[in-house]
């Protein structure tokens, strides 16, 4: 037989939408619901049931699970595949889960959507008995492979004992020391770069939490539109960061190595890019700092020459009164590996002496002169600074002086 269509003028059908199938576990509301949390006696994990509505038929179910939120606040979601145009999921970790339907009728011209597309975010709770509030978390230690502990924050609804399972062997009651009713720290003597941590309660509930150690390498590179054309980037420039860290890592955090800024760190998720500009000429540290879900990281750092590549900044006046502003006398530099800063009286006799040098490039927290206290200052009208400097070439040497005052 030829199929025949059928013409329909007017809305003859309504849009998508679900419907829950699953009892609600609470007995005084009768109405169905599309998601049941975790439960202790049941091995069947996190279920999700639903019925779909209205729509133009046949249609796709597809399924995604939320694996992170970006730096901007947009959700990342995972394909499961698994799932595809099923209405009933179980064996679901506590996670958002979002389902996608859509029409596979051609005969729609694809302007009514809520007739041919569909979407959905369905969260499957954690388990009302026992869930980890926070972690586990690792220490520095077990992040090389070595003896440590392990930090994670427990709810147990139902109270009582709690047993510890490192990679399927129980954590001891003496290696178990627990800081406050909910966070507990296990000694791990021999870590392992993948291994399972189970908890379990006195009345049988459990759960299980992944521990990857792994953590990828971190690498990034820099550029601006002068570096692009000669090389050089300018003061207040706006300089591009990409992040080319290898997997596996989840958040990453930038230091921009200002030391004028105390905004310099910026953290994000896995963003490849970030926009930074420096006020002034410098040779700045900047590092990119990688951290895995165990909260091991890595971290790398190169130097960028901002400008001419160093920068000395010295105030003309200062009040050592212990007022704890402005108490000290003394240059803000970047760029320079070592310093010799000098203060003299008005007939050029030195009051004041410095020396400081950091030659390891890698440190990102520069040269930090101490500074002329005030201290034992003869009668003078005004004072003599002199600055001088070696580059991080360690060949090219600079030079700054001038006059300052003191006020009492």
């Amino acid at each position: 037989h030829d199929t025949v269509f059928i013409e329909v003028i007017g809305p003859a059908f309504s849009p998508f939408s679900l419907n829950g199938t699953l009892a609600n576990p609470d007995e005084s509301q009768s109405e169905p619901i599309k998601a049941l949390p975790v439960q202790c006696d049941s091995d069947q994990g996190g279920i999700i049931g639903i019925e779909v509505l209205g729509g133009l038929r046949p249609f796709e179910i597809n399924w995604y699970r939320q694996n992170t939120i970006t730096a901007s606040g947009s959700a990342v979601y995972s394909p499961l595949e698994q799932f595809k145009n099923q209405t009933y999921l179980s064996g679901l970790e506590p996670a958002k889960y979002k389902i996608e339907i859509r029409s596979l009728n051609e005969q729609c011209d694809g302007n009514a959507s809520i007739y041919t597309t569909y979407e959905e975010i369905i969260t499957v709770e954690e388990n009302p008995n026992l869930f980890i509030v926070s972690g586990p978390f690792v220490d520095s230690a077990i992040c090389l492979g070595q003896p440590g502990r392990i930090s994670v924050e427990v709810f147990n609804n139902n109270q009582g004992e709690l047993f510890f399972y490192y990679d399927g062997e129980l954590v001891q009651e003496e290696e178990n020391l627990q800081v406050n009713e909910q966070t507990h720290t296990l000694l791990i003597d021999s870590p392992k770069e993948s291994a399972t941590l189970m908890i379990i309660n006195e009345q049988g509930c459990s759960l299980a939490q992944e521990l990857d150690l792994r953590i990828g390498e971190p690498r990034f590179s820099f550029t601006s539109p002068t570096y692009e054309s000669s090389q050089l980037i300018l003061a207040r420039e706006n300089i591009t960061f990409t992040n080319l860290s290898t997997d596996p890592y989840v958040r990453s955090e930038w230091d921009f190595g200002d030391l004028t800024s105390p905004l310099s760190i910026l953290n994000t998720a896995t963003s490849t890019k970030v926009n930074y500009s420096y006020p002034i000429s410098g040779t700045y540290n900047v590092t990119l700092r990688i951290y895995n879900h165990a909260g091991c990281f890595l971290d790398t750092t190169k130097q960028v020459a901002v400008g001419k590549g160093y920068s000395i900044m010295v105030p003309n006046v200062f009040s050592p009164n212990n007022d704890g502003i402005n108490d000290f006398f003394r240059p803000l530099t970047t760029g320079l590996s070592t310093i010799r800063f000098s203060v003299y009286d008005q007939n050029g006799n030195l009051i004041y002496n410095e020396n400081i040098s950091e030659p390891d490039p890698s440190m990102i927290t520069g040269i930090a002169i101490l500074g002329w206290d005030g201290k034992n200052a003869p009668k003078s009208t005004y004072f003599i600074y002199t600055v001088e400097g070696l580059l991080h070439d360690g060949t090219t040497t600079v030079e700054k002086s001038g006059t300052f005052f003191l006020l009492q």
